[in-house]
């Protein structure tokens, strides 16, 4: 993935986020993104990174739209998305690991 694509991808995760906040932010937030990438080498974001950019980005946004919530009942579902999300990437880390086991043969 090129630096160019690699915004693109960086920005779409953003879309998360409220409008607003991405007006004021985003470009600043992809700058250090592609900087990080850049030094260490990767050419996509990482599981870990992109679940974190929509976890965050989904709770700000229903922060800002749902302002009836309470900052701890958004930070806990925020928690619960980002620990959904790690859970549900983790058999797609490469090289950590066992794969996931097959229940049953065929025979």
């Amino acid at each position: 993935m090129t630096a160019p694509r690699l915004e693109i991808v960086y920005r779409r995760l953003l879309k998360c986020y409220p409008p607003r906040w991405q007006q004021r932010h985003a470009d600043e937030v992809v700058a250090t993104l592609l900087d990080v990438a850049d030094a260490e080498g990767r050419t996509r974001p990482s599981p870990g990174e992109a679940a974190n950019l929509l976890a965050h980005g989904l709770a700000a946004r229903f922060g800002a739209s749902l302002d009836l919530l309470p900052a701890t009942v958004r930070n806990r579902v925020a928690a619960m998305a980002f620990a959904s999300v790690a859970t549900l990437l983790r058999p797609f880390r490469r090289g950590r690991g066992a794969t996931p086991a097959v229940s049953g043969r065929r025979g």
